[in-house]
């Protein structure tokens, strides 16, 4: 048997991974934190720094939840529930499976009317989060949940969002004084859906 020369083997190796690059490339990357809840398709999404790159098979092992801001047709839903949502638990749900709005709408599922339908809009890099999807011309916007988009560091719209009451994510009450008994950093937010989260008319400020 005659030996394999070395540019012949060279030759053989450059046609496998000329034919393996297009499956390589196609291949989606992904970035996260340690610390982070959400694997992004955007290293620098909501002011993140230092982000590690992962593929598609790493994002899904890490146990972390797709940014609801840069990856963009997120939604959750359970097999017997009659709708999909923005919020992994809404109303109590549990064990929900992590799918696009697409497939969720094959399989039947409607909006969820709580936090899907009274959701808000922003883009991974925007400074606001809004009630109306092109406000300003922004665009390619996805749906997020009010809490999510504070959490990301985003502000209310001062065009599209009425700031009409204020709310911290932990506190009980929703407010029409901003600094109502010495409160910090709150966000403006409806009242109705301050209500939505669990949230009651401060007994000092709302008569």
């Amino acid at each position: 048997m005659k030996r394999i020369s070395t540019a012949m083997y060279r030759g053989a190796l450059l046609l496998l991974c000329m034919a393996l690059l297009p499956v390589c490339a196609s291949a989606e990357t992904f970035y996260a934190t340690s610390e982070g809840t959400y694997y992004h398709l955007d290293s620098q999404c909501s002011g993140m720094q230092n982000a590690s790159p992962m593929t598609d098979e790493g994002a899904l092992l890490s146990g972390k939840a797709p940014c609801p801001l840069c990856i963009a047709g997120s939604v959750y839903a359970t097999e017997q529930g009659k709708y999909y949502h923005l919020d992994s638990h809404c109303q109590g749900m549990q064990n929900a499976s992590l799918l696009t709005e697409a497939q969720a709408a094959a399989r039947g599922k409607k909006a969820c009317p709580v936090c899907v339908e009274g959701a808000y809009y922003a883009t991974p890099r925007g400074r606001y989060y809004h009630r109306v999807s092109d406000c300003c011309g922004m665009q390619n916007a996805s749906p997020v949940t009010a809490e999510d988009a504070i959490l990301a560091g985003k502000e209310a719209c001062p065009t599209c969002v009425a700031a009409t009451c204020y709310a911290t994510l932990q506190g009980k009450y929703y407010h029409l004084d901003s600094h109502c008994q010495g409160m910090r950093n709150a966000s403006p937010v409806f009242a109705e859906d301050a209500i939505r989260a669990g949230k009651q008319a401060c007994p000092v400020c709302i008569q």
